[in-house]
């Protein structure tokens, strides 16, 4: 490979595919280095009630599969457009997103707090990558979201590590 710069680099990465693993990196250690830090404080501080009743399959199911799918298609495809026929700025677009996307996670205020940073991701990329194909927007940020959750499931539910 030569050293000479990529004159057109969606070619070779369509859609970003390195940013999906820069956000993906930056995620896991967000939730890595932010579930470290509250469970020193509060170890129960990130314990949602409703996973102590169901199996671990309906865990991964709903929080890899299903929760990543329903938000994805409700907070950044269906939301952000409806905010975008609104005329509102991409800046206000992705801030109400991530704050309606956190309160959807209610199970208490530091996880409300929490959910934002990840909000404000995935709202922002949805924008980004829609600006070239929504579809694949929708798609993208659905993965993002499921890869992230697909981490903290391992860490948490598998391992046990926070």
């Amino acid at each position: 490979m030569s050293g000479k710069p990529i004159k057109n680099p969606e070619k070779k990465y369509p859609y970003g595919i390195p940013l999906f693993w820069l956000l993906f990196l930056s995620l896991i250690s967000y939730k890595s280095l932010l579930s470290y830090l509250v469970t020193i404080f509060n170890p129960l501080a990130f314990e949602i009630g409703f996973t102590n009743d169901i199996s671990l399959f309906e865990v991964f199911i709903l929080s890899i599969v299903l929760g990543p799918l329903f938000e994805t298609f409700i907070f950044h495809f269906v939301l952000i457009l409806l905010l975008k026929k609104a005329k509102l700025t991409n800046p206000a677009i992705i801030f109400i997103s991530a704050i309606i996307f956190a309160l959807f996670h209610s199970y208490n205020l530091i996880y409300i707090l929490a959910v934002i940073i990840p909000g404000l991701i995935y709202a922002w990329y949805f924008i980004e990558l829609e600006k070239r194909n929504r579809i694949v927007a929708f798609c993208f940020v659905f993965l993002l979201h499921a890869s992230s959750n697909l981490y903290a499931f391992m860490v948490d539910d598998l391992l046990g590590w926070f």
